[in-house]
Parts: structure tokens; C-alpha cells; sequence
């Protein structure tokens, strides 16, 4: 799979550092429903998770850059623990339509973690491997 620097919300974002937002949001300058038919967003486990008991992750849209005001586009379900293993895929789902103006990434953890890291990103189409099966 290839990224575009653009389209990548984090990089080994710690599960230790609690809920928090997405180390970058995307601005698509215009809000609109033409992304939910071409880009997927994925979740990446790329260092195992240690100590906490599940995490959820979340793609949100706002149309202001705080996201004082936010829309939830996607929730996954609660990803245990014995999930979070280092190189599993977590989830890849189309976005949904309703995007706004920006985009981001939200994790939002249970328990104490005390190691686990993961990318958010979006991609064009979901490549799938073997490893998916």
C-alpha cells in the first residue's frame, strides 16, 4: 500500500498517552460526499499494545478546526487488547459520506497502557494481503 504524507492522521501514536485526537487533521478546503466512494480509513497496529484493556477508534469531521463542533463518522467496536498485536491490520472501512471540512483520527482507550502504537491514515482503495484472510 502506498501513503500520501497528506492523507496520514498519525504515526505510531501511543496508546499510553490516554484518549486523545489524532496527532494531524486533514483539510479537504471543501466538504463533500465524493471521498465516501474512493478512500478507505485504516487502522494500523504497528508496536503491540501492553497493560490497558481495549481501545476504539473513531473518524471525525467538523467544519471548524477545533472540532468544538464534530460529527462521528465511524466508530469501530472495542479492539482488545489481544487484538493489538504489532502489523495487524485493525480495520479498513470506506468513509463514510458527510465528511465536512476536516477530518481526524480519535482513539479512545480502556484501562492503562503502558506500550501499543498505531497509524490512522486514508488510502485509496483497501489492498488487501493474505494476512487479511
Amino acid at each position: 500500500m502506498i501513503l500520501e504524507k497528506d492523507l496520514i492522521f498519525c504515526e505510531g501514536q501511543a496508546l499510553s498517552g490516554g484518549d486523545g485526537a489524532s496527532a494531524d487533521v486533514i483539510d479537504l478546503v471543501k466538504g463533500g460526499d465524493a471521498i465516501g466512494d474512493e478512500m478507505y480509513f485504516v487502522g494500523l497496529c504497528t508496536v503491540a499494545g501492553a497493560g490497558g484493556t481495549s481501545a476504539v477508534f473513531s473518524l471525525e469531521t467538523s467544519d471548524v478546526s477545533d472540532f468544538s463542533a464534530k460529527t462521528v463518522l465511524y466508530r469501530s467496536g472495542e479492539i482488545l487488547l489481544a487484538a493489538l498485536t504489532a502489523g495487524r491490520k485493525l480495520f479498513a472501512v470506506r468513509v463514510p459520506r458527510g465528511c465536512k471540512r476536516y477530518l481526524r483520527g480519535y482513539i479512545d482507550v480502556t484501562g492503562t497502557f503502558t506500550a501499543g502504537k498505531v497509524d490512522l491514515f486514508l488510502v485509496t482503495g483497501d489492498h488487501h494481503s493474505y494476512e487479511d484472510v
